[in-house]
């Protein structure tokens, strides 16, 4: 089965094994970034933002990004991870039939 992208006018076959690499290689891209924004998140902004916390009435910034921008780029990081993962279970969805049907031994 092939797919087709259109780079720039120009009609290219993306072939099922290319799909499968791109998809892959970009859920490890997400799944990175969102590791990356979580550690952030998680160590750059301490908690207690709230009316005793130590950092009342700041924003704090981290690389030119508040606390709200980085939660949103996690949000939406995990939008985009998860769709890659349907299309991921969709590419991979014979296999994952026939797996099951070995491992408990139903037939067809």
């Amino acid at each position: 089965m092939c797919y087709y992208l259109k780079i720039k006018g120009v009609k290219q076959t993306l072939n099922r094994p290319k799909l499968n690499y791109l998809v892959d290689a970009l859920l490890f891209l997400t799944g990175l970034g969102m590791a990356f924004t979580g550690f952030v998140r998680w160590l750059a902004f301490s908690s207690g933002g709230g009316p005793h916390g130590r950092h009342w009435g700041q924003e704090q910034v981290f690389l030119s990004l508040t606390r709200h921008e980085w939660a949103d780029i996690h949000r939406y990081l995990a939008l985009v991870l998860v769709a890659l993962v349907i299309v991921h279970i969709y590419l991979h969805w014979s296999w994952i039939v026939t797996m099951t049907r070995q491992i408990f031994g139903q037939e067809r």
